[in-house]
């Protein structure tokens, strides 16, 4: 010590300051060096983090084509809010990565990885929007720039060993998988629209084959409770606006047998949805049965009906005909 001491003050003083600053410079040196030295660890490690999350988005993207196609759906709702997570971990990952000190071994790297960052977040945020709409007007231009996006994007060099950038962004067949989405929720829609269709033709079905019943029980109440000559209409056919045919037979509910029907009116009102359309009165004279109508008995007959007003519509689905005034002649 006492040596070193000896040595210091035989040092005139420039020499002294001399070796001050190159003591300084050297302590300098080593702190710069460790500082890069750790800048450069800190960096690779950042980009260790941003490797795996580049990795994640692209299993992610890649289960776009196990989704059912319909964005209401719990598949596709869960798969929205990961996509939402994923964008977020994006926009964080490049906002530290362009923060984080980089030296010139990785300044051109770094760069590029920005780049694709962005370009990666923007495809997220296109792949967002068809899977919410994937039958929207744009959804085709928006496929085919995301199918560009993805080609452009694999192409990209970013390689920092040990992590490999460049695979992870090779997401190629994400358009791909956008058009299977949509072929999917079309092939749904199409599906849904076929059962609906069905429905409304089984439900259609139900309620004429009710009104059917219903007239029928009409027609039978009449023919168990009546002491007259009725006539009862089955079916009524459209001719034009001024015509209709009724099908239908006169009934015989006297105790004797009848030859002719003198006269009589029939109020036919149509119906459509059980809303009335049309109603009008109608008035038969000498109307000659086909041989005797004998008690409790029928004779089928068509009778045809014309409107001197016209208007009769065409898309009635119900009908009410009702016989007044009747006067018949019993065989003498």
């Amino acid at each position: 010590m006492l040596d070193v001491l000896s040595r210091w003050n035989s040092l005139g003083k420039t020499n002294k300051y001399l070796l001050l600053v190159a003591v300084l410079l050297f302590f300098v040196a080593v702190g710069l060096y460790a500082y890069m030295v750790g800048s450069e660890e800190r960096y690779i490690a950042k980009c260790r983090t941003g490797a795996q999350v580049v990795a994640d988005i692209k299993d992610m993207l890649g289960e776009i084509k196990e989704l059912k196609g319909d964005p209401e759906g719990e598949d596709v709702q869960a798969y929205l809010e990961r996509l939402e997570h994923a964008q977020e971990n994006i926009k964080t990952l490049s906002h530290e990565m362009q923060g984080i000190h980089v030296g010139s071994k990785y300044q051109q790297t770094n760069q590029a990885l920005l780049a694709a960052l962005q370009m990666e977040g923007e495809i997220l945020h296109e792949v967002e929007g068809v899977l919410k709409s994937p039958l929207a007007a744009n959804s085709k231009e928006t496929v085919q720039k995301v199918k560009e996006q993805a080609k452009s994007i694999a192409e990209t060099d970013v390689s920092i060993p040990p992590m490999d950038f460049s695979a992870a962004f090779k997401i190629g067949d994400v358009g791909e998988a956008l058009e299977g989405y949509i072929a999917r929720k079309k092939a749904l829609d199409a599906a849904r629209r076929e059962e609906e269709e069905r429905r409304a033709r089984e439900a259609e079905q139900a309620r004429l084959e009710a009104i059917r019943q219903r007239l029928g029980q009409k027609n039978s109440n009449i023919m168990a409770t009546t002491s007259d000559v009725e006539w009862l209409t089955t079916q009524i056919r459209f001719i034009d606006s001024s015509h209709l045919a009724l099908d239908g037979f006169f009934y015989n509910g006297t105790s004797n047998p009848i030859v002719k029907i003198d006269s009589m009116e029939l109020t036919v009102t149509l119906y459509r949805r059980e809303s009335q359309i049309y109603s009008d009165t109608f008035y038969f004279y000498n109307l000659i049965c086909n041989g005797l109508i004998f008690p409790r008995k029928r004779q089928d007959r068509v009778l045809n009906i014309t409107s001197v007003n016209g208007g009769i519509p065409s898309d009635f689905d119900e009908f009410d005909v009702t016989m007044s005034n009747a006067n018949w002649t019993y065989r003498i």
